[in-house]
């Protein structure tokens, strides 16, 4: 939330480099490669940034491609949708 208000593109690849990780680790594996080949390919994202993503991401087969939605929407659905998915995984309806 904190870097969506101050504009911070560093730290929103950090927190989408987290929600790659998280859909992952939660079975969604292609999703989350596909985030992090997408976020790698972006004009804007520091070199820092792209090492942590190519690192998660690995080798082997090619990403498929990324469907959703672009940095900004994707971003702001990220913050305005987090209590729900908290409460999903708390197991309320």
């Amino acid at each position: 939330e904190l870097a969506l208000a101050i504009g911070n593109r560093s730290l929103q690849y950090t927190g989408l480099r987290c929600f790659a990780e998280l859909l992952i680790a939660t079975g969604d594996r292609q999703q989350g490669r596909a985030l992090l080949a997408w976020c790698i390919g972006q004009p804007d994202i520091g070199a820092s940034d792209r090492d942590a993503m190519r690192m998660l991401l690995g080798g082997g087969e090619p990403a498929p491609p990324w469907n959703g939605p672009g940095i900004e929407e994707l971003i702001h659905r990220l913050v305005a949708e987090r209590d729900v998915g908290a409460a999903l995984a708390a197991g309320v309806p």
